[in-house]
């Protein structure tokens, strides 16, 4: 990639070792004529007695460049010159396309035949590897190699170098040019932050200027767009996929991303090479290949997907705004998201929505920005809404509510806007909302907008929203409001809506039979709860898996209610495994994960653990506090870790107050 330091690299590698060397020759390997032309001036450099007699015509005339090469070559293959180091420096035009670059040319061709001496090779492209020698890829400078870099060329200790080096991600040449910007232009780290974020592309030429001026260094941005220019002589579809990129997040871009093109609405116009890419996995393959084959992107570690360097993705970004299609293309990434997003019914869906949440964060951005203010005929439209309704769901399930109700709060404000309150979408937009609300613990909203719902969808033909979503949503406000037999009848209405049991029908069915197992447990009915989530239970393994959030739930309320009923063995099997589970599977900040660091505290003090206990349930009331305002769940958490530090303290007194009686009694004997 540009910017990652190869040319300084192998400069500094020349300053240390050219002692070890008899001859070091530096080309430049940018174009075809610069090599020749570095070429011609290392042979002036030679003993014309060394030279043959072509050779020295070529070198006379300055005219017969292959005459030039040829002697040079020769001189490098002859025995006694042997310990020779030869640099080709920028080799980063692709020869071997039908379109191409008339300077791009085949380094092969210009290297000697002789097995002595040593050539070191600086490029962007990857099919070098193997072909002409070893590969040593070149990754980020640490953290601490970074402000390393800028202390070096800010010439002084950078206030706020860590908002910088954490916006950078380790690029050499762009913290080189940061610090040299922050020296002369007298900026702290946090100036420069603000700079980069509100005007990036001005900084950029404005720091290349000074850096250039001060270092000689080539341009980052020169180099990322003579790089684009190429992808776009050869792939279309790779080109306008790095403008798309710019409206996703730098990591993680997989193909059912690319894919859910297929399925944007018919306003929304998809570009042809799109349309490819979503219909095939070859076309998005050979789309990531190419962009690999130039250093734009990179694997993603441990998944099917690749990756951007954060400042590249901001370069794309700036590209893309320069195109006329940058709203359509902000558009349509924001579609793609929405469109992704699985069902809960889908096995892998938690993990799904984990990948997703960070390119919907990215459509938050854009959304935030105005950046899909020119929707066209989509504007106030039911396709508007439910894009915003998809984002919110997603933001939901992965349990950052705060953005949820934001985003189901746009998807009602352009509802109700586009003037259609017979509109069929609006109850589950009201319904939505309603359970956000319910989950962040806002109980009399989340009745209002349940009724909301309710009315609406009575007033509304074909609704969305089902008797049986709306069964759940009363069942679950109840239940923590502690109508327990209010709950009961809407989870037993809900199961008497259940039509055929298809794959969707049973996974709704076992989330009401937990639910309704859950009123049993807080009903006293432990034997009857413990049944249903037992049942539940081998539902869920079969259908979602065992790491599935529905399936953590269940796996977490019945270890909790063995504790319950003195069964601490079997609760133990249950809930530390879960834990675990959830660790991996789950966010810091996912309510499900506070719940079983919850039971874990129940099972450690029952068990008589109590430091352990103590331990579990400050994590638990930490993350209540920290990321869910208020939740009615701190107050029960704070009483148990109360309990639980009582219950030390009296252990404490009971040991200290047995070793006074045991030295009173060591005394007298």
């Amino acid at each position: 990639m540009g910017g990652v330091g190869k040319t300084q690299l192998a400069l500094k590698f020349v300053q240390l070792h050219q002692k070890t060397y008899d001859s070091v020759f530096w080309l430049d390997g940018s174009s075809r004529d610069k090599l020749q032309q570095s070429i011609q001036e290392g042979l002036c450099r030679l003993e014309p007695s060394q030279l043959a007699a072509d050779a020295l015509k070529a070198l006379e005339s300055k005219e017969d460049i292959s005459a030039a090469v040829r002697g040079f070559q020769r001189w490098l293959e002859t025995q006694e010159n042997s310990n020779w180091l030869l640099v080709f420096d920028s080799v980063d035009l692709d020869p071997f396309k039908s379109n191409k670059n008339s300077a791009a040319y085949d380094v092969k061709e210009y290297l000697p035949s002789a097995n002595h001496g040593s050539i070191l090779i600086t490029s962007r492209l990857d099919r070098w590897a193997g072909s002409v020698g070893e590969r040593l890829p070149l990754d980020r400078v640490t953290d601490e190699q970074a402000r390393q870099i800028l202390r070096k060329t800010a010439e002084k200790e950078v206030t706020g170098a860590n908002k910088v080096i954490k916006i950078l991600d380790g690029l050499p040449l762009a913290l080189t040019l940061a610090g040299t910007y922050m020296r002369l232009a007298s900026a702290n780290g946090s100036e420069y932050v603000e700079s980069y974020k509100e005007e990036w592309h001005v900084l950029m030429k404005d720091q290349e200027l000074f850096g250039e001026e001060q270092n000689g260094q080539g341009s980052v941005l020169t180099a990322w767009t003579l790089s684009y220019e190429q992808v776009k002589s050869q792939s279309e579809a790779a080109a306008g996929l790095l403008r798309l990129w710019a409206f996703f997040d730098n990591k993680d871009v997989f193909p059912r991303l690319l894919k859910g093109a297929a399925d944007v609405d018919d306003h929304i116009p998809i570009p042809k090479w799109l349309k490819e890419l979503a219909t095939s996995n070859v076309q998005v393959r050979t789309a990531f290949a190419c962009l690999s084959r130039f250093s734009l992107v990179e694997d993603t570690k441990g998944r099917d997907s690749k990756s951007m360097h954060p400042v590249l993705h901001k370069w794309c970004h700036f590209k893309a705004r320069q195109q006329a299609d940058d709203k359509q293309l902000s558009l349509l990434a924001t579609a793609m998201v929405a469109t992704a997003i699985p069902s809960n019914s889908e096995k892998e869906s938690s993990e799904l929505c984990r990948r997703l949440r960070q390119h919907a964060n990215r459509s938050d951005e854009m959304i935030n920005m105005d950046a899909l203010v020119e929707l066209g005929d989509l504007k106030h439209s039911e396709y508007t809404s439910w894009l915003y309704w998809q984002l919110g769901t997603l933001f939901e399930r992965q349990c950052e509510l705060d953005k949820a109700e934001r985003m189901h709060g746009r998807a009602l404000d352009e509802c109700i806007r586009a003037g259609t309150e017979d509109d069929r979408l609006l109850p589950l937009l009201y319904y939505s909302q309603g359970n956000v609300c319910y989950r962040r613990g806002k109980y009399d909203a989340a009745e209002e907008l349940f009724k909301k719902a309710l009315e609406q969808k009575r007033a509304t033909p074909n609704a969305n929203l089902t008797d049986l979503d709306l069964y759940v949503g009363f069942g679950n406000l109840y239940s923590n409001r502690g109508d327990l037999a209010a709950a009961e009848n809407s989870y037993r209405q809900a199961l008497s809506n259940l039509k055929e049991e298809d794959g969707s029908s049973k996974t709704v069915k076992l989330y009401v039979t937990h639910n309704l197992g859950q009123v049993f447990a807080l009903q006293g009915k432990l034997t009857k709860a413990r049944h249903m989530y037992e049942k539940t239970l081998q539902g869920k393994l079969r259908l979602l898996g065992s790491s599935h959030e529905s399936t953590l739930q269940t796996r977490n309320n019945l270890g909790y209610l063995y504790v319950q009923q003195g069964k601490l063995r079997k609760a133990e099997e249950m809930l530390i495994p879960a834990l675990k589970d959830a660790k991996n599977a789950l966010r810091e900040r996912d309510h499900l994960k506070l719940e079983i660091l919850d039971s874990v505290g129940y099972l450690y003090k029952e068990q008589n653990k109590y430091q352990e206990a103590e331990e579990m349930f400050k994590q638990a009331l930490n993350g209540f506090k920290l990321y869910f305002k208020k939740h009615p769940s701190e107050s029960r958490i704070q009483e148990n870790l109360n309990s639980v530090q009582q219950l030390i303290g009296k252990r404490k007194l009971d040991h200290d107050t047995w070793q006074t009686t045991h030295q009173k009694k060591t005394k007298k004997s």
